[in-house]
């Protein structure tokens, strides 16, 4: 992981389910000193985001970095323009 080289203080990760992404995370964190933590969070559903949005918030004090991964753009696309699927 390339954001780990940078010693973050702390590393958020979401998905709909853990499946192992922490240990992967705190494995590559060989020195020990970054605090990974999980929120569930899916994006397809609204509710989802603003629970984990709130555990996030209230987790941590700063956010420096933001990556979202999810195939609901798809998703989205079809839904506002269903002529083009």
């Amino acid at each position: 992981m390339e954001l780990v080289k940078h010693a973050p203080a702390q590393i958020w990760l979401s998905g709909r389910t853990e499946k192992g992404a922490v240990e992967k995370v705190k494995k590559a964190c060989s020195d020990g000193k970054v605090d990974v933590k999980f929120v569930a969070m899916d994006l397809a559903d609204f509710a989802s985001v603003k629970r984990a949005a709130k555990v996030i918030i209230d987790g941590c004090t700063r956010l420096d970095v933001l990556m979202l991964n999810a195939g609901i753009v798809r998703l989205l696309y079809r839904w506002a323009c269903p002529w083009l699927t």
